[in-house]
Parts: C-alpha cells; structure tokens; sequence
C-alpha cells in the first residue's frame, strides 16, 4: 500500500484554541493605544508626586492586562484571570474619576479580555460590568454625557464582537475534533473489517490444520500410511487458505472505483460534508485501480485537512483518457504545501500507466486534485 497522505500546512481562519496564544508583540502594540492618556497628562505639567502615581497606576494596570490577556485559552483554569481584571478595573476606575476621564478607555481593553479569555456566562457579565464601569467613572470623573456613553457603548460593543469571534472559533475547534474521530473512527472500521475477512477465511483452516497434525502424531508410530494421508491433507488445506488469504489482501490492495465512490460518500457524509459524486465510465482494471486509488486519497485529504462543506468527485472518460477529479470548498493551501507522501504515491501509480497528476488550488477556492490516465 502507497505510504499515508500527509496532513498539509493550510492557514486555517482560525487556529487551534490552544495555540491560539496571543504574540507578545500584539500586546506590546496595544500599549500605544492603552498609553495615549499619558499625553494629556503630560501636557499639563502635573507635580511630580502626582506623575508618579498616575504612573504607577498605568504600570499596575498593563501588568493586570498582560496577565490577563497572553497565554493559551484554557477553560479550566479561567478563575486565576478573574483576580488580574478584578484589580485592572479598579485601577481604571481609580484613574478615571482621580486623573482624568480619558482613562475611560481602558475599560474597551478589559472588555476585549474578557470576552477573548472568560467562558459564558462570566464573560457576558463582565463585558456588561466594563460597560456600566466606563461610563459610570467617566461621568464621575467630569466627562461630558455624551462622552462617556460613546466610551461605555465602544467598550460593550467590541467586547461582543470579539465574544461571537471567540465562539466561532470555539465552534471550530469542536468541529475539527469531530472530523479527526470520525476519519479515525473509518479507519478503525476498515480494519475490523479486514481483520473480520481473515478471521472467517483461516479461523477454519487453522482448527482443521491443528486437528490433522494431532491425528497425524498419533498415527506417526502405529499407521504410517494414515498418518501420510493427514499430512498430504494438511498441504492440501495449507495451499487453499495461503490462496485465499492471498486472494484477501488483493482485494484489499486493489480498491474499485465503485467501491471507493460507496466509501467516499460515507466518509464523506459522516464528516458533515457535502458529496457530489458523478461517474459514467466503465474502465480497464490498471486503470480502475489508479482511478480508485484517487478517490481514496482525495477523499481522506478532503475528510482530515480541507476544513470543506462540499466536495465533488467526478469520473469520465473520452478521447482515449479517463480522469478523476476531487475538487473541495476548504481552505486554499500555499504552493508547496499539498505535496505529501499521498501524492507522491498516486504519481508513482500513475507513472506507471502512463498518467498524470495535477494538485492545487483550485480556480474558485478550495483544492483540486485531478488524476488523467490513457486508456490504451
């Protein structure tokens, strides 16, 4: 059997929830937005002790929003967050209403952590606390109405935006878990099923070969003639089930276009993607055997890598060719990314009848693989 496809580099829309990690750059870039209060503060000439504790305030708050905000998402350990944004909003709160109202803003980054870091409910909660937190210190602090509630609405809002962001990612990760068992679980299956056909074609030859030779070793001193008979029936039954383990594994090796199509579409299906399957040839066997090799492969690299909701698999012949071709909706891989061990076995396959493999992107999106053979 040709070695297995090997999973692609593809830049998925979202990563996994668990590398899912913020770089510290991103946050070290965020600062500028988190500091731009500090300019107004230093345009007005504050007295030195009064600087200094704004600017511990500012130092104490990035920390608690570092701490916060960078590392894995994890659900477990959620509870040791909640203290670090607990102490960031009261800090906000204390530069808002004590320095000046620009520190309002401060509110939008806990909203954003929260959404991105708390599960739900605890993150519908305190994105409404920044809200409410925002405006209320805002106010106090001798902002302007409108003001604050445009600082209080901005923080409620991104928050939420990055909250539905965060469940769709969840939703994805969930997803790609789900397609990995069930691909996992079609390959344990095949393997019951082969390990079921070689049970039921030598667990019989096996036990009679057993019984001969017991009656053979018994015969051995007193009936030499029977016990020749025995063994010349043991070689009988020996050759008949190597022919039909032999018979087994050839099968097993040499898929059928129309067994691979059944298969694909269940493959398919269980992996909630949608099969368009078309094919109105009759084919040589060589060719079939490329052919099906084909479908097998495109359909594992579609169910395990492809991330697609809808894949079309098409078979036809003319002209003295015959092609299959396995096209997805997923993500698009870079140029070099979808040359694996999968691939390199269908060309070698194919090499051999004279055929060709094209593998990419395909022109709408997604990834295409195409297999064309001569049928001469």
């Amino acid at each position: 059997m040709p070695p297995p496809m090997q999973p692609r580099e593809i830049d998925y829309p979202f990563r996994s929830m668990a590398d899912r990690r913020p770089r510290w750059w991103r946050f070290g870039l965020s600062l500028l937005w988190i500091a731009f209060p500090l300019g107004a503060l230093f345009a007005d000439n504050p007295s030195p002790a009064h600087l200094a504790l704004v600017l511990a305030g500012f130092v104490g708050f990035v920390v608690c929003y570092g701490k916060a905000l960078v590392g894995p998402w994890d659900c477990v350990t959620w509870p040791q967050r909640v203290p670090w944004l607990v102490a960031g909003a009261a800090i906000a709160s204390a530069l808002t209403i004590a320095d000046r109202p620009d520190w309002g803003i401060l509110f939008i980054f806990l909203a954003i952590v929260s959404a991105a870091r708390l599960p739900e409910p605890q993150s519908v909660v305190a994105l409404l606390l920044a809200t409410v937190l925002a405006f209320a210190t805002m106010l106090i602090g001798g902002s302007e109405g409108w003001s604050a509630l445009s600082v209080g609405l901005s923080a409620g809002g991104i928050g939420f935006l990055f909250l539905l962001i965060s469940r769709l990612a969840r939703a994805y990760d969930e997803l790609r878990v789900a397609q990995d068992e069930l691909a996992q679980a079609a390959v344990n299956e095949e393997r019951l099923r082969f390990a079921r056909d070689l049970h039921d074609l030598l667990g019989h030859s096996l036990s009679v070969i057993a019984i001969k030779a017991q009656l053979a070793k018994r015969l051995m001193e007193s009936d030499r003639g029977g016990a020749r008979t025995q063994v010349d029936e043991i070689e009988s039954v020996t050759r008949a089930a190597l022919g039909d383990v032999r018979a087994a594994v050839g099968g097993y090796a040499r898929p059928t276009v129309a067994g691979e199509l059944a298969g694909a579409r269940r493959a398919l299906e269980a992996a909630g993607i949608e099969p368009r399957l078309d094919a109105t040839v009759d084919l040589p066997e060589d060719v079939d055997e490329v052919l099906a090799w084909t479908i097998r492969e495109g359909t594992t690299n579609v169910v395990r890598h492809s991330g697609a909701r809808n894949a079309r698999i098409v078979v036809a012949g003319g002209r003295g060719k015959a092609a299959v071709e396995v096209v997805d909706d997923g993500a698009t891989p870079g140029a070099t990314d979808f040359d694996g061990h999968g691939l390199a076995g269908l060309r070698e396959r194919a090499a051999r009848v004279g055929g060709s493999v094209e593998a990419g992107p395909a022109p709408g999106g997604g990834f295409r693989l195409r297999v064309e053979v001569p049928l001469a």
